[in-house]
């Protein structure tokens, strides 16, 4: 789906593993470096013409950048703030794809890109390090909705952007001694696997069932962690 694996890792992770918000997004962010890795290659075979290399370089250069910013962060956010605001994201996201509410999105940015990509790939680079996503839950609905990406475009391009991207979040998380490198090696061939399912599956299937699997996956995801949460709020009041 182009989301580089975060949305699955990180709920996995926190929600059935019961694994510290941090240590998992710092897991998620470096197993992404593999698995994306691997997408890209595959999106390159299946079809090079997806990958809009362009608006790859622009939206990195921001995305490097804002890494830094988010990996700061998350060394300063409480791990309540970070798990609430990582589902409303996710929550956002699947409402948009659902159409669940037909929310305001005629505004073309396409004619005029090159004003906007940097600002993008600084707001992606922030999430991705922040999150723990890969920035793809951001890049996916921002290029298919403001610059008329087809869904497949918006996937292929995104798994371009999110390999500098979680490379350049996971440095600045080791620089501030955040990363468990204990638990990658049993991630990354899942990981990997996946990579090259997901690839195919993208490249064979129809756009608005990918639109669908996404918005509902989203949607369940974020109404768990949430629910997750407020159980843990109550908890500590008792």
């Amino acid at each position: 789906m182009g989301i580089g694996g975060g949305a699955i890792i990180i709920p996995a992770f926190t929600i059935l593993l019961k694994t510290d918000i941090r240590k998992t997004i710092t897991i998620s962010l470096a197993t992404i470096i593999f698995s994306t890795t691997t997408g890209l290659l595959a999106h390159y075979i299946a079809n090079h013409d997806n990958i809009q290399f362009t608006y790859v370089t622009m939206i990195a250069s921001g995305s490097v950048i804002g890494a830094k910013i988010g990996s700061l962060l998350l060394s300063k956010l409480k791990s309540n703030i970070i798990y609430t605001l990582m589902a409303l994201l996710f929550l956002l996201i699947g409402i948009k794809f659902l159409n669940i509410f037909q929310m305001q999105t005629n505004i073309n940015l396409a004619d005029n890109y090159y004003y906007y990509l940097i600002p993008l790939g600084l707001m992606i680079g922030i999430a991705s390090a922040l999150f723990g996503i890969g920035g793809g839950i951001i890049t996916v609905p921002a290029l298919s909705i403001f610059f008329n990406f087809q869904i497949s475009q918006a996937i292929a391009t995104s798994v371009a952007i999110i390999v500098p991207t979680s490379i350049a979040g996971t440095y600045f998380h080791n620089k501030f001694e955040q990363v468990d490198y204990s638990i990658l090696k049993f991630v990354i061939p899942s990981a990997i696997f996946g990579a090259v399912l997901g690839t195919i599956f993208s490249n064979n299937s129809d756009p608005e069932l990918l639109k669908f699997i996404f918005g509902i996956f989203m949607i369940i995801i974020s109404i768990r962690m949430l629910a997750t949460n407020f159980h843990q709020y109550l908890s500590s009041k008792t």
